[in-house]
């Protein structure tokens, strides 16, 4: 019962009304340009690196369940918050309670999750349940995200004051993971951490001192870090195309429809093509995409659009069951709550970059995205030991 409710509560906190409309949100409502925005998600983007280590501890010394039940109430309070301001002042503090909000369910989940497969004697087959996880997250963003495009485009009020509607049900829906969340069982563990402080930096250590979980989580967080700006680009080449507003969660959602057609064949990819050679199409692919953006035109434009977030979906269960499988389950939050804020770091990195570039010329931003994408491809590679030891 325990991984149907994680499987709800995957969907419920995928429910990002605002998702489809972030970039108009900020453009047209909050009169920013990209280089606003994109401070702002730096703002976020460090405040996730600062916060993961000290919520991973939390999770791991106390309660996973509770730390997820912190989490849904602040992303809560931060999308109301969004909802009814728009004051720059009041953006950066709700980034604030958002990223702490985040930090305290990300790690937590995975980590619950895992334990909870362990104790039903499931987590042989970790890869596929994670991938039905995935799955049930992705049905969320396609709701969330039709919705929200359907909400922002309507007509009860003038454009754009529809807009921040869709980050008042998205507070809403949390609130209803909250009660979800409530309702989880912790299951036990052998040993909790005793020494946080400790434990942060032994989690962080952890990392670097196995080397097959160092090279996985490498490659995972520099490749998604990279193709997670096509979330902030898309929206702006619809408009470019001339897809009008309302039609925006359809795009989004088709990151997610797509996703979940090739996440329920995955086992058969495997067989098919060896998941060495999956996880180097899907890491090199995107920067190639990212480079044609600039040549490709009109609706043709839709192709790597929705192929480079498709790619970085499908990415993330196979490695969440081959970062597991290297991590003991005392540590297990603060160590994946350890990648991710290294994700963070190089996200944070980039959107200072892009930030600057994107308002001068999209064209050389994704130039310098793709270079950017084969260059982690590279020095991140999966080699064939790596996969046989797992």
């Amino acid at each position: 019962m325990n991984i149907i409710k994680l499987y709800m509560l995957n969907f419920l906190t995928s429910l990002h009304f605002f998702g489809a409309v972030t970039v108009p949100f900020f453009l047209y409502w909050g009169g920013l340009n990209f280089k606003q925005i994109f401070f702002l998600q730096a703002i976020y983007s460090i405040a996730v690196f600062l916060f993961e280590i000290p919520t991973g501890v939390l999770a791991d010394k106390y309660s996973r369940k509770l730390s997820i039940i912190l989490g849904t109430i602040c992303y809560a309070t931060a999308m109301i918050i969004f909802a009814f301001s728009t004051n720059y002042y009041f953006y950066i503090f709700s980034e604030l309670i958002g990223a702490f909000g985040f930090t305290l369910m990300s790690g937590a989940d995975s980590a619950i999750f895992y334990d909870s497969l362990k104790d039903k004697s499931l987590e042989k087959d970790a890869r596929y349940y994670y991938s039905r996880r995935s799955i049930a997250g992705s049905f969320g963003q396609i709701v969330g995200l039709i919705s929200g495009g359907v909400v922002a485009g309507s007509k009860f009020l003038p454009y754009p004051q529809m807009i921040p509607m869709t980050f008042l049900l998205t507070g809403i829906v949390f609130v209803v993971s909250m009660v979800v969340a409530m309702t989880l069982k912790e299951p036990p563990r052998k040993e909790k951490v005793k020494h946080p402080l400790k434990e942060s930096i032994e989690g962080f250590k952890y990392i670097f001192k196995n080397k097959h979980l160092f090279i996985f989580s490498l490659n995972f967080l520099l490749i998604s870090s990279v193709t997670f700006f096509m979330f902030w680009f898309y929206q702006k080449l619809a408009e470019n195309i001339g897809i009008p507003l309302t039609y925006y969660g359809v795009l989004g959602a088709s990151f997610s429809i797509f996703s979940i057609i090739v996440l329920l064949r995955i086992k058969k990819l495997e067989e098919l093509f060896g998941i060495r050679n999956l996880i180097t199409f899907t890491a090199v692919v995107p920067g190639i995409l990212f480079i044609s953006l600039i040549f490709i035109k009109g609706y043709f434009l839709l192709i790597p659009i929705i192929l480079i977030p498709v790619m970085r979906i499908v990415r993330q269960p196979i490695f969440e069951d081959f970062m597991n499988k290297h991590i003991d389950s005392r540590r297990r939050a603060t160590v994946l709550s350890s990648v991710n804020m290294l994700q963070r770091l190089v996200i944070s990195v980039i959107y200072v970059i892009v930030g600057f570039l994107a308002d001068i010329s999209l064209n050389i931003t994704f130039l310098v995205l793709g270079v950017i994408a084969l260059i982690f491809s590279f020095i991140s590679r999966i080699e064939a030991k790596h996969i046989g030891q797992t």
